[in-house]
């Protein structure tokens, strides 16, 4: 609260104190006479920033009174001097100008006096989130209608995959476009080849395969889950083989679960079989250390084959996201047009238009650096 011409970071636990030292901070700061209307004080939501701005005015009332909370006195352990009291006495009469917002209303007011530079209809209204959620929505479900009507192409992936799983696809769109709709710039990496991973995880199931046919002894249900690899094998070999490559995608994206999957959290459980191979080789007459030394075969055959299989699905899930991203130029280009159309601006607009206000207009910047000569944020990681 003292070194006021330093840039600082203050981190420490919930209910610590930071918001009070943050007031703290600013009374100094009128305290050492900067104006009200050169400090910005940004927090999270609504009602923390009303909350801190009233936090300030008890702060800088009880200093002018001649009473010193505990939060300001390793600030002021003798209280205000004369010099204090005169700047905080003026700072009371224009605290008015002191800004305490959210990060999106200091964006609005960054960008209001320049709707030219920051490209927005200077009558433009902002959306609230819920609103926004209800038209890109909207948006999204026409342009669906719209792309899925009629015949489809030959590699059409988007119609492969509602044809496939309907539920899931919509949901993946859904969620890739509201992504995207929040990080404009964001595009999916280039994938690698994904049809060349097939034949590994087959090499690891027929490995898997044929240890247990040469193992002495049966475990039933290692044996169940070589068959549901080999049925997940087959299932590969054939969306590979089909013409397109939306074909081959959809059918190793939605491919069948393998029985070694933990359903509920869709990755493979871990190996445990111990106990049975040691029961299985005891009943066929091979030593303990027999069933121990088989059970580590199976348990690395098993990492094989679920590595294998990851190998698989990792550049299909790429591959999917690739395509679908440029898919969903469009339903994001209609949204944007939508807004500039009706006059509207999203709290995202907010964030993207002061950004590029400020890295675009050099005179804008310079203008704004003299105006905020202080700049506190509230909850740095939000």
């Amino acid at each position: 609260m003292t070194a006021l011409d330093e840039s600082l970071l203050v981190e420490a636990g919930p209910g610590s104190g930071k918001t009070a030292v943050m007031a703290g901070r600013i009374v100094m700061l009128l305290a050492a006479g900067v104006e009200p209307k050169k400090i910005a004080a940004i927090t999270f939501t609504e009602l923390a920033a009303s909350q801190l701005a009233e936090r300030v005015v008890l702060f800088l009332e009880e200093v002018i009174d001649g009473r010193v909370r505990p939060d300001l006195t390793a600030a002021l352990p003798d209280g205000p001097t004369l010099a204090q009291s005169e700047n905080l006495r003026n700072a009371h009469a224009a605290l008015d100008q002191l800004t305490a917002t959210t990060i999106h209303g200091f964006c609005q007011r960054l960008i209001k006096p320049y709707p030219i530079e920051a490209h927005i209809d200077p009558g433009a209204r902002i959306i609230d989130p819920t609103e926004v959620e209800l038209v890109f929505q909207d948006i999204l479900d026409q342009w669906l209608r719209e792309r899925l009507s009629g015949e489809p192409e030959d590699d059409d992936l988007l119609a492969e995959l509602i044809l496939a799983e309907p539920a899931r696809t919509l949901k993946l769109i859904t969620e890739a476009g509201v992504f995207l709709k929040k990080n404009r710039t964001a595009a999916a990496p280039p994938s690698p080849p994904f049809a060349g991973a097939v034949a590994p995880f087959r090499e690891a199931v027929d490995a898997f395969h044929a240890f247990l046919s040469e193992a002495g002894c049966s475990e039933p249900g290692t044996e169940d889950i070589v068959a549901g690899f080999e049925e997940l094998a087959d299932h590969f070999d054939a969306a590979i083989a089909k013409p397109s490559e939306a074909r081959q995608l959809s059918g190793i994206l939605f491919s069948p679960r393998p029985r070694a999957y933990i359903k509920s959290q869709d990755k493979f459980a871990t190996y445990k079989k111990k106990g049975k191979w040691q029961a299985a080789a005891k009943g066929t007459g091979l030593s303990k250390a027999e069933g121990e030394r088989l059970n580590g075969q199976a348990t690395l055959l098993y990492e094989d084959c679920c590595a294998a299989h990851d190998e698989i699905k990792a550049p299909t899930a790429g591959r999917v996201l690739e395509r679908l991203v440029q898919e969903l130029r469009e339903p994001l280009q209609r949204y944007q047009a939508y807004k500039t159309t009706a006059a509207l601006l999203d709290f995202d607009d907010l964030l993207q238009a002061a950004r590029d206000l400020l890295q675009k207009h050099e005179p804008v910047r310079r203008a704004l650096g003299e105006h905020y000569a202080h700049v506190l944020v509230d909850e740095f990681q939000d």
